[in-house]
Order: structure tokens, then C-alpha cells, then sequence
């Protein structure tokens, strides 16, 4: 192991055979980020840590793209929220609230152009929605309704609060088309 430090940050490098495999950062003292690659498959996977020393974001890199589990943590060491890449593309996002899963996670297939959307509550599924990705380019979104556009305009996927009428709806849809574009 060898130590280096610059002005402001202290590095700790680990070597094997000649090559880095493990690379600690440290500023002030305090533990900001660890990495470690993985020769065999080349992944490159990092910790990041805030100023209390928690953890606060665990990512991946493979051939320098995104890839496997993004994850972010709040203070109290909660998971807040997830991605996962396959060689720089989004394969699945989504949030937690108290460690459960929370809200929409989208997942994605870029072979096959599908997008499934699952509503959680408290880490149970409510609802799930697939679709055929199309050429997207805006979405709306207010506390209770999401609104997916392609280009020609048309509304591809609607997450809607269950209360509005098919007619308010409708209007509401068309309205808001109106203003976007």
C-alpha cells in the first residue's frame, strides 16, 4: 500500500502485480471515496462517503460506462434511490422511502424497446404498465399524474390519479398538449 497526498486530499493506493486495484481517497482525514477494480472483468466499483463518513452513493464503471447498481443513500444510511446500467444504458430507476421501494421504477430494454412501469407502495407492487418505447420527447408531471409524448405529439403512457373523470381527462390531456408544443 502506498500513501500519496497533494494540497488537499491524501490517496491510498493498493497494487497488485504492478497494476491499481484499490484506490482510497481521503480529505482531511476523512474517508471521501474508495474504488476498486475488478482486473478479471474490468469494473471499476466506487464508494462515495459525506462529511460524517457515511455512505453516500455506490456506482460502477466498465470500460468507462455505467454500469450495475447506482445506489444513493441519505444521512441516516436509507437507500433513496437506485439505478441500474448495462454497458451505459438505463436498465431500471426508481426510489425508496424507509429502505422500501416507493413510487414509479421504470425498467427498460433496449433490445426490444419496452419500458415496464411499476407503481410501488411500501415495497408492494400496485400497479404495473408496459409500453413500446417510441421516439420521446417530453413528459409532464404534477403530484399525481405523469404524461409521456412522442413526436408526433401523441400521448404513449398516461399514469393518471384514478379520480379525474375520463371527460376532465381528456380535457386536462389536451389542454396540456396545446401548451407543450
Amino acid at each position: 500500500i502506498k500513501r500519496n497526498s497533494d494540497k488537499y486530499m491524501e490517496f491510498e493506493k493498493e497494487y497488485q502485480k504492478g497494476k491499481l486495484i484499490r484506490r482510497k481517497e481521503y480529505e482531511n482525514n476523512q474517508l471521501t471515496r474508495t474504488q476498486f477494480l475488478n482486473q478479471t472483468e474490468g469494473i471499476l466499483t466506487s464508494k462515495k462517503y459525506d462529511n460524517q463518513g457515511m455512505l453516500s452513493r455506490e456506482f460502477s464503471h466498465q470500460d468507462g460506462l455505467k454500469h450495475g447498481e447506482w445506489i444513493w443513500y441519505n444521512s441516516a444510511g436509507h437507500k433513496t434511490k437506485k439505478e441500474v446500467y448495462e454497458s451505459g444504458f438505463i436498465i431500471t430507476e426508481g426510489n425508496y422511502s424507509n429502505n422500501k421501494k416507493e413510487g414509479y421504477w421504470n425498467s427498460y430494454n433496449p433490445d426490444k424497446h419496452y419500458q415496464t412501469a411499476t407503481l410501488y407502495k411500501n415495497d408492494q407492487v400496485v400497479k404495473q404498465s408496459t409500453f413500446k418505447k417510441t421516439s420521446l420527447i417530453s413528459y409532464y408531471t404534477n403530484l399525481e399524474n405523469t404524461f409521456l409524448f412522442n413526436t408526433d405529439k401523441e400521448i404513449i403512457l398516461v399514469y393518471m390519479d384514478s379520480t379525474f373523470s375520463e371527460k376532465d381527462q381528456s380535457i386536462w390531456v389536451k389542454n396540456k398538449l396545446n401548451s407543450l408544443f
